[in-house]
């Protein structure tokens, strides 16, 4: 009997967390594409999101046009996994140079470990309050043609930037003409009452 308790305990542990990453990966993605835009604009270049069909296999990309420049230069959306790298080898031409850019770090590589453990360094300090990012499993793949290299300009850290940077954010509830009864602290994911 304690087995089978153990067991479904166990299932539904695995049901929940693979819920979660699912509701949470599609946010998380939405709020860097917003933000990878906005970058993209801040250089007053123009960016435009590519058509599922453009884009497939990948959920998203976006394209950019920096002024110079004959050729688009693209921003894939890929989780930390890579899975989809061999993907990448057939969507980006030969001609174009690539990297990695994950929070405050870029590689010349798909480096998986080096991205895995970025995650763990920047997941242990925002969870202790500590972290200037919103972190998540969406890294980007900047391609850019070889001929116009502009986007080492961008910074694209400020994707992940969380917008309190990084300050434990504090706010207290009192009641009409009483004083404070709670105070709420979010640190990092969790939030302390």
């Amino acid at each position: 009997m304690k087995a089978l308790a153990l067991r479904a305990a166990l299932a539904g542990l695995l049901v929940t967390t693979v819920a979660f990453k699912l509701l949470h990966a599609g946010a998380s993605q939405a709020d860097i594409g917003s933000a990878v835009v906005d970058l993209i604009a801040q250089e007053g270049w123009s960016a435009r999101k590519l058509t599922a069909e453009a884009a497939a296999p990948f959920s998203k990309v976006i394209a950019f046009r920096a002024s110079g420049c004959a050729e688009d230069g693209q921003v894939y959306f890929v989780d930390l996994g890579f899975q989809l790298a061999p993907m990448l080898d057939r969507s980006i031409g030969p001609d174009y140079t690539r990297y990695v850019a994950y929070l405050g770090r870029k590689w010349a590589i798909q480096d998986r470990l080096g991205l895995r453990l970025e995650w763990l360094k920047q997941k242990t300090l925002s969870t202790l309050g500590l972290g200037r990012y919103a972190v998540n499993e969406i890294a980007l793949v900047i391609a850019e043609p070889r001929a116009c290299q502009v986007s080492d300009k961008v910074d694209w850290s400020a994707a992940w930037r969380r917008p309190d940077g990084g300050q434990p954010m504090t706010s207290s509830v009192a009641p009409a003409g009483g004083s404070v009864l709670f105070r709420t602290y979010v640190v990092g994911d969790f939030t302390i009452r």
